[in-house]
């Protein structure tokens, strides 16, 4: 995969289906597990309880919210910049947790343009993009697919 790289935000053409771009990475903390659990009120054992999360747990570590990895990623796609002429997020589809992240894993997000077409509107177009998170070690531990409204370039 690519290094990852900063553009102005992109219009419509220059999404072309098929070609990919990757995020920066971006550790995960005690704190944003902490502030998100406070956020949200997702106060459950495996997240709230250090002794159960490191030895009862199936997982033998501290695990964070899937949801948390999926806010996170989705900040680290907008931080490419290539989203910046984005109008709207239209919705996700095919999210699938494949393996569980923990406080001190780094996420990055591979990023491939699946699909692009104009609107019925002048001036905007809708893009379908395939996100897979990696950790360090670089397997998948969450993939999605979203759809989103941006602007063309104007004529």
């Amino acid at each position: 995969m690519t290094e990852p790289d900063r553009h102005e935000g992109w219009y419509l053409e220059q999404f072309r289906p098929g070609a990919c771009f990757r995020s920066a990475g971006r550790t995960i903390t005690e704190t944003d597990l902490v502030n998100y659990l406070g956020l949200s009120a997702f106060f459950e054992e495996a997240f709230m309880n250090v002794p159960f999360a490191t030895g009862a747990s199936v997982y033998r570590r501290r695990v964070v919210p899937a949801v948390l990895v999926l806010a996170i990623s989705e900040g680290l796609i907008v931080l490419t910049g290539r989203l910046e002429r984005a109008i709207a997020f239209l919705g996700m589809t095919e999210l699938a947790m494949k393996a569980p992240v923990a406080v001190g894993d780094t996420i990055r997000v591979g990023t491939e343009i699946c699909s692009t077409r104009p609107t019925s509107k002048p001036g905007r177009g809708i893009v379908q993009l395939l996100h897979t998170v990696r950790i360090d070690d670089d397997s998948v531990v969450m993939e999605y697919t979203s759809t989103r409204m941006v602007q063309a370039r104007p004529e």
